[in-house]
Formats: C-alpha cells, structure tokens, sequence
C-alpha cells in the first residue's frame, strides 16, 4: 500500500508542477540532447517526454542532461539490484538461463550476485556522471557488459557443478 502512495504523490506533484510552468514555457522546448550535452531534438511542450529535464530547460535553466541522465541510469541500476536478490524463479524477469531457470538454487546464487553486480553497476555508472566525458562511455559499456555477463557465466559454471555432484 505504502508504494502506492509513493507514486500516486510523484504523479500528483509532476502535475502540479506542470500546470504551473505550461504558461511559462516556449512554444518549442528541447527534449533530445547529445553525448556532449547540447540539445539537438526540440518539440511541441504538449508533448515533452524528460519531463523534469524539459521543465527545467523550457524555465531557462540550464540542464546538463549528459551528467544527470547517468545518475538516473545509475540509480535504476541500484533499484533493480536490490530488486533481483528477492525475485523468485519465474519466466519473465530476471538472469532467465537455462540454467537458472532448471535449478532453483542456481537461480538463488545467480539473483544473489546479479542484484549486487548491478548495485555496484549503478553506483560506478552514477559516479561516472563526474568522470571526464570522454571516459564515461567506454566506463559505462564495460560496466554493463560486467553486470549483464558475470551472472549468465556464473549460471553455467554454478548449473555444471550440480550436475557434476550429483554423479
């Protein structure tokens, strides 16, 4: 019930906030920004998407978009890890190997160490935000790849060993 209040006040607020700066923005605001952070996509303010980010531009602030948005990746990061050490076999959400899904304790050691791979992932991603731009993406691409890649392998060699000691 709590998480429910949570995003009912979230909503709530986003409204409030977006009635009060409609009248205030400019026909067109930016809602596409590149690698470097300068905005290159602009549409109708009937049809922002980056909802705060856009706000904030349209007010004339000015958004880094290239440092925020990794926090935010980063924070989405740590939410699902610490989401996937409690996820109970199934067949739609989570490291979804054969493996995983032919053993249940494989699927417990495989969700215990993806969910903290991606809260390390997040945080590394989040703190890359202040890195030097030019060394974020190649950070960010070897960070997933190690979120993403350590659980799958982790799965065979934890499936290999069981059907080993079962011999």
């Amino acid at each position: 019930m709590r998480s429910r209040w949570f995003g009912l006040v979230v909503a709530a607020l986003g409204a409030v906030v977006s009635v009060w700066a409609y009248g205030r923005l400019p026909e067109t605001v930016a809602t596409h920004w590149n690698l470097q952070g300068t905005p290159d996509g602009f549409s109708s303010r009937i049809w922002a998407v980056v909802h705060g980010l856009i706000l904030a531009n349209g007010l004339g602030y000015t958004v880094q978009v290239d440092r925020l948005l990794p926090v935010g990746v980063g924070l989405l990061f740590v939410f699902l890890g610490n989401y996937l050490t409690r996820v109970e076999p199934n067949w739609f959400i989570g490291v979804r190997t054969p493996w995983t899904l032919s053993s249940d304790t494989v699927w417990r050691k495989v969700h215990r160490t993806a969910g903290w791979l991606f809260v390390i992932a997040g945080i590394v991603i989040a703190a890359g935000a202040f890195a030097p731009r030019s060394a974020f993406m190649p950070l960010f691409v070897v960070t997933i790849v190690a979120a993403a890649g350590i659980p799958v392998a982790q799965s065979y060699v934890l499936w290999k060993r069981e059907q080993h000691d079962r011999r």
